[in-house]
């Protein structure tokens, strides 16, 4: 049963409550009814700036022209044949078109995924089986998902880990390089020289230096705000594996 005119937040929350798992929570109990560009409506008519837009992925707003042409045309053609089963060509275009903007000069390709735990996991697998390493370095404080080996990546207990057990092995966390040592984000940040020794105590005194080359690094720490790195540890991430 979709939302009806008689439907209000309040309303809408307990059917929310009685129809879905806690563990799938919301930040906010308002309900949306429409958007348009940067602004979204309630089931109660409110007008709110969606400054969330879905986690950061609106970047056109809502229902931009061009995207819902694009849907449109889509859904005249056919709707989902997977890739794997059947292949289609604008999902190879997208991929030379993606190819195409990544920097450097080295050959580039691309698979899309349907989710971000899926393209975490999938980033650690090709990892290992490039570098035939295990370990994985994340920062303390990020966060990558839900499934057990992002669980095991991200770099917060609470509330994200506790109560499912024994986390992946051979993930080294350490501190995030930040320069803003007044920032709310400062516990789980270090400056540029604490992240580099970070890394050095977190894999030596487990003996696993050189098993630590699968690395899941953000250019950007985003869970306790958007957060720019320094350069010197991430040179560091690089060269240690190889050299350490």
């Amino acid at each position: 049963m979709a939302a009806t005119s008689a439907d209000t937040n309040d309303t809408l929350q307990a059917r929310r409550v009685a129809a879905i798992p806690r563990g799938l929570a919301s930040s906010l109990a308002v309900f949306a009814d429409h958007a348009e560009n940067a602004a979204l409506w309630d089931v109660e008519g409110r007008r709110y700036i969606d400054f969330a837009s879905g986690i950061a992925v609106l970047n056109t707003g809502h229902l931009h022209p061009d995207v819902k042409a694009a849907v449109a045309a889509q859904l005249e053609r056919f709707t989902h044949s997977c890739f794997q089963v059947t292949p289609y060509a604008s999902y190879i275009e997208l991929a030379e078109r993606l190819n195409a903007l990544a920097p450097g000069a080295t050959p580039k390709k691309t698979i899309f995924l349907s989710t971000g735990a899926e393209a975490v996991e999938n980033a650690v697998k090709i990892a290992r089986a490039h570098t035939r390493r295990n370990g994985v370095i994340a920062f303390s404080g990020g966060f990558h998902g839900r499934t057990i080996a992002c669980m095991s990546l991200t770099g917060k207990v609470l509330p994200y880990k506790a109560g499912f057990g024994a986390m992946m092995p051979e993930v080294f966390h350490v501190p995030f390089p930040m320069a803003y040592p007044r920032c709310h984000a400062r516990a789980f940040s270090g400056s540029a020289p604490d992240a580099v020794q970070g890394e050095h105590r977190s894999c030596a005194c487990r003996g696993n230096h050189h098993r630590a080359r699968a690395r899941r690094r953000w250019v950007l720490h985003c869970t306790p705000g958007v957060l720019a790195p320094t350069a010197r540890p991430l040179r560091s991430a690089r060269h240690r594996p190889d050299h350490g």
